[in-house]
């Protein structure tokens, strides 16, 4: 109901397996609202799985009373689109959703064109971006610390968590967050645990004060959709991947960022390295890595534990990063060297370095291999 209230929200979705009173709940719903006069009309439209515009579409005329005399899908739109503009408010309720519906094509006006128009949806479908969730949905929830959005196909606007001060860890695994910008997670000053698991992103964590990793070794398995990783302003951070909690997982596959192209990093003063150096070999796709402002970075891949680079020291291993194409290294004082263990890097001979304020860096002889051009201005 609070959401029905709020003028930022004009649609909202409701979720679940059949059978669980989505129906039931949205017809609750509907009555109240009609008791509470909240709307001038409450319409209510069952969708089911075979959908048609042109069915729908003399649901709703019939809800209105209204008697369609255009024979085209298109016709019929334009008469509902001027019936409704003309009620100062309504509610529609769309019931057992399948598929993502165009209320365009439909004929109802919703957002700029009817701010006095909303809908309110049930969907058993995980694989559409049907509801929005804004601020207004966890208002009042100030204390709250985990919330768990999983499987959720839902489109979150930028003030989604805003009331959520106190959260500690946020799973949004699954979730529909193309549109959306993850910056302003860095909102939440107190978040030390966040899981994009399955979710098709380009993610960029900024200003999360408290955050100690951002994966944890079985999530970052679960991420072949990470395209670019952008960190910055994370002073707590001391890994990007949880190697601590590794020995839980004996069985644990390789981590592999298949399509990740883009590493940033920025102002995270506690990362003694970007990467577990284990993982070198499963960032394929990878062209540019830029870090700068860390203050305790010693290398851009590393390992926690020693006994890692002796496994390496009966000789070379040689690494190809094929894509790679720049490599921006500025403002860091402990770097000593791009990996902590031996290995002879395979770059691309027009790879671009370039390395500033850097003094204790040790150019080795295996990454002038291939190296390209390096403006060293330690």
């Amino acid at each position: 109901m609070e959401a029905l209230n709020d003028d930022g929200v004009n649609i909202i979705g409701v979720w679940g397996m059949g059978g669980v009173g989505k129906t039931t709940l949205v017809n609750e719903v509907g009555r109240k609202a009609k008791e509470s006069k909240l709307f001038d009309k409450v319409l209510n439209v069952v969708v089911s799985q075979n959908q048609n515009i042109e069915k729908i579409q003399d649901r709703v005329a019939e809800s209105l009373n209204l008697i369609l005399d255009k024979k085209s899908e298109v016709g019929k739109a334009e008469q509902l689109w001027v019936r409704l503009q003309n009620e100062k408010s309504i509610l529609i309720i769309i019931d057992d959703l399948w598929k993502k519906l165009d209320l365009k094509a439909v004929g109802i006006p919703i957002g700029e064109h009817h701010k006095g128009c909303k809908i309110l949806l049930t969907t058993r479908s995980q694989k559409e971006e049907t509801m929005k969730i804004s601020g207004a949905s966890f208002e009042g929830m100030k204390s709250l610390k985990v919330l768990d959005l999983n499987d959720i196909m839902a489109s979150l606007s930028q003030d989604t968590f805003e009331f959520l001060t106190n959260l500690r860890t946020l799973y949004l695994k699954y979730c529909y967050l193309k549109t959306y910008n993850i910056s302003s997670l860095g909102k939440l000053k107190k978040l030390e645990i966040l899981s994009f698991c399955g979710s098709d992103i380009e993610m960029t964590v900024f200003n999360c004060k408290k955050l100690k990793y951002v994966f944890s070794p079985m999530l970052a398995r679960t991420l072949p959709q990470l395209h670019s990783l952008r960190i910055k302003k994370c002073e707590d951070l001391e890994q990007i991947i949880d190697t601590t909690s590794s020995s839980e997982y004996p069985d644990l596959q390789s981590i592999s960022f298949p399509t990740l192209h883009v590493i940033i990093i920025e102002r995270c003063n506690n990362l003694k390295y970007a990467f577990p150096v284990s993982i070198v070999h499963d960032v394929p796709q990878l062209g540019a890595i830029s870090i700068s402002c860390a203050s305790k970075l010693e290398q851009v891949f590393g390992c926690e534990d020693k006994a890692d680079a002796k496994d390496h020291d009966q000789g070379q291993e040689r690494v190809e990063l094929p894509r790679l194409t720049h490599v921006i290294l500025e403002k860091l004082p402990s770097l000593r060297s791009f990996s902590s263990v031996d290995y002879q890097f395979i770059f691309p001979s027009s790879i671009w370095w370039e390395v500033d304020d850097c003094p204790q860096m040790t150019i080795t002889p295996s990454l002038v291999h291939h190296r390209g051009d390096i403006q060293d201005r330690r």
